[in-house]
């Protein structure tokens, strides 16, 4: 059997992503051999001796100035490929997406396609919202819908983004959407327990809009932090380094104490920051899914976020520890502060527990059913 996951780029950090980590347990699970295909970067290499992997790259040098050839290297390659593929695979509801769904199963009539949504809710209602009332709009939108009845299986990752789907499930017009959160992947390294220190975390690029890193560093600034660190992971946006100076100039006292670590591309190294993390917090204004809330929660911090991405799915429905909390100042200044006084609810220990529901094992098995129940397995 074969699987074929279409994108057009992926880098090395998106092997321990859900970018990689979907395609590849499904794959797994039904010994399937996966051949990821991408057309904008240069070549990357990467091995997994689980799974029968291989990618191919169709980026090519004398094309890489116009975009669109990104898109028709991956129309090209579908076309001549299609018959040999019995899954295809896709990220991201797109009219890309759907074409490309399109023109595989008019070329291969049994094959089975499934779209990762990917979707916050801004995206879903921008693509609920009807097309403009200009021929140019209504061709857009017929084709739109024309295609969309080619995807078998439509998935999203967060509960307020599949209720509103659900809602408004014509304007998809896909086959079937399901609700099909993120999961983890276990390592061997998970199981080493570690002591707790007092530490809070966040991760991310700052200084993007997307991070609203100015908030955090205004609920820092108003925080007695005593024993206590507030840890920045990520790279900072170069026109914001004059707010994290200024923050300094302002709090000389917190200059060991609320610390911008940078980028930390080990794996290993940026786990143990978890490990030892008591509390994880996000100010983020949109997420899709917001993979560091999965990867906070893994790691026994207790989450303290807005309504974005899967954090309020986390914290109620999978009854991990943590608050949602309005994007209000005094809100987060109010929760941390009480935490740092208290030291509680937080945990003082990072030991392993069975997380079965979120292990990416588990996560697939929709999606496999879906597939099994397509081919009258």
């Amino acid at each position: 059997m074969n699987i074929s996951f279409l994108l057009k780029g992926i880098q090395e950090y998106h092997f321990t992503k859900d970018v990689y980590l979907f395609p590849k347990y499904i794959a797994k699970k039904l010994d399937a051999n996966l051949n990821i295909v991408y057309s904008r970067e240069k070549k990357v290499i990467h091995s997994d001796s689980t799974i029968q992997l291989k990618l191919t790259n169709l980026y090519i040098k004398f094309f890489s100035k116009f975009s669109i050839f990104e898109n028709i290297s991956l129309l090209l390659y579908v076309y001549k490929n299609s018959k040999n593929i019995n899954i295809l695979i896709l990220f991201h509801y797109t009219i890309l997406s759907l074409l490309l769904a399109f023109l595989y199963k008019k070329l291969n009539k049994n094959g089975f396609v499934y779209i990762k949504g990917d979707l916050d809710i801004p995206n879903a209602v921008q693509i609920s919202q009807k097309d403009k009332m200009t021929v140019y709009g209504k061709v857009k939108g017929f084709l739109k819908n024309k295609f969309a009845k080619s995807v078998d299986l439509l998935s999203v990752e967060s509960r307020d983004v599949y209720n509103f789907v659900s809602i408004n499930y014509r304007d998809y017009n896909v086959k079937k959407i399901l609700y099909v959160s993120n999961g983890f992947e276990i390592k061997p390294t998970d199981f080493d327990s570690c002591i707790k220190e007092n530490i809070i975390l966040t991760v991310g690029r700052f200084g993007t809009e997307q991070k609203n890193t100015s908030f955090l560093l205004n609920v820092a600034e108003n925080l007695d932090l005593k024993d206590w660190k507030l840890y920045f992971i990520g790279s900072i946006e170069s026109d914001f380094n004059v707010e994290v100076t200024n923050f300094y100039t302002r709090n000389p006292d917190k200059i060991d104490k609320v610390l911008f670590l940078g980028s930390i591309n080990e794996r290993d190294t940026l786990t143990s920051y978890y490990k030892k993390a008591k509390v994880f917090v996000s100010a983020s204004l949109w997420e899709s899914y917001g993979l560091v809330f999965l990867e906070s929660v893994f790691y026994k911090n207790y989450l303290v976020a807005n309504n974005v991405g899967a954090a309020k799915d986390l914290v109620n429905e999978y009854q991990f520890s943590g608050e949602i909390l309005n994007l209000e100042p005094d809100l987060y200044i109010n929760c941390l502060q009480n935490i740092i006084n208290t030291s509680t609810p937080v945990p003082s220990i990072y030991e392993y527990d069975d997380l079965f529901d979120l292990s990416m094992d588990k996560v697939v098995k929709p999606i496999i059913d879906e597939f099994k129940i397509h081919r009258n397995i």
